[in-house]
């Protein structure tokens, strides 16, 4: 009898799958003209703010060099530029003073493998 439970124990786990869920990070997409950049320098990379154009809010991120995906033209660095990209919640930026302050961002912009930023040539 104990083999008879044992042995369907065993079917039923071979034929019913185990549920897994990997942890991915959601990009989340914004579009806009740069409002601004300001340089991270102790914590490397650039603030790097938007206007987003679907929430109609200013998005502070940071973009990591070696970490950030870079597209089309370049051009991250000019206010006005226009942009369109996503950025992984959660970033932060310390800049120069006397202890490294900074402050969070909202985003740290896509790596290698998302979207990432890409600027308009126009």
């Amino acid at each position: 009898m104990k083999f008879k439970i044992f042995t369907l124990i065993i079917v039923l786990a071979s034929i019913i799958p185990l549920k897994t869920q990997a942890v991915v990070p959601m990009a989340v997409p914004f579009g806009g003209p740069i409002v601004m950049t300001y340089e991270c320098s102790c914590s490397g990379g650039w603030l790097v703010v938007t206007y987003d154009y679907m929430t109609k809010m200013p998005v502070p991120m940071t973009f990591q060099f070696g970490q950030s995906m870079l597209r089309a033209n370049y051009n991250i660095f000019t206010p006005s530029v226009q942009t369109l990209g996503s950025y992984i919640p959660g970033g932060v930026c310390l800049m120069a003073s006397a202890d490294c302050g900074g402050f969070s961002t909202q985003g740290t912009i896509s790596p290698i493998g998302f979207p990432g930023i890409g600027t308009s040539s126009i």
